[in-house]
């Protein structure tokens, strides 16, 4: 008799892991979906669904800081980036705080500290991924904009892959 209601617990418990795993991935991909389709609010609603099921899941916290970002709400994007940042510190993680301070550049208008912390969060991210052309890319831009254009050439022909053709025309025309 023990021994049955243990193995019911057990059970009762591995299906309410197994339903609950079901039902984020399941609002995970609605969310994706929508995200895709640029129905960025519900989207929102969807990663929100997925992380009430799931509370840390990853995919579900950068999908929403991504989108959230999209929405324009920097602040609250940035919260959202910050947990998927403490969750796992992957380059995508970085990443999605970075935009989220390149959103707060824009929105707050004092650049200088959200730019220097973006600048930060890219280059975490290429550390974790040097592959990561959209970190080059932004990069580029950030580094052209306050002036360091070795910096942002290097940067553009990393996001270029090198390309010898294209990247001689860009350091002539910054006078490099």
């Amino acid at each position: 008799m023990n021994q049955r209601l243990v193995c019911s617990s057990f059970c009762t418990l591995l299906c309410q892991v197994v339903f609950c795993q079901d039902a984020a991935i399941s609002s995970l991909r609605d969310a994706e979906r929508l995200h895709a389709q640029g129905n960025y609010e519900q989207a929102v609603t969807a990663y929100d669904r997925a992380l009430k099921e799931k509370p840390k899941l990853f995919e579900a916290l950068v999908g929403k800081g991504r989108a959230l970002i999209k929405l324009g709400k920097g602040l609250h994007a940035l919260e959202t980036c910050n947990e998927a940042v403490n969750e796992r510190q992957s380059a995508v993680a970085f990443a999605c705080r970075a935009e989220a301070y390149g959103r707060l550049g824009v929105d707050q208008g004092s650049q200088a500290d959200w730019v220097q912390a973006a600048l930060s969060d890219w280059q975490a991210a290429l550390r974790l991924d040097p592959s990561l052309r959209e970190a080059h890319r932004t990069l580029a831009g950030l580094f052209w904009r306050r002036g360091q254009k070795a910096e942002a050439i290097e940067e553009m022909k990393f996001h270029l892959g090198a390309c010898p053709r294209i990247c001689p025309d860009l350091a002539f025309s910054a006078g490099i």
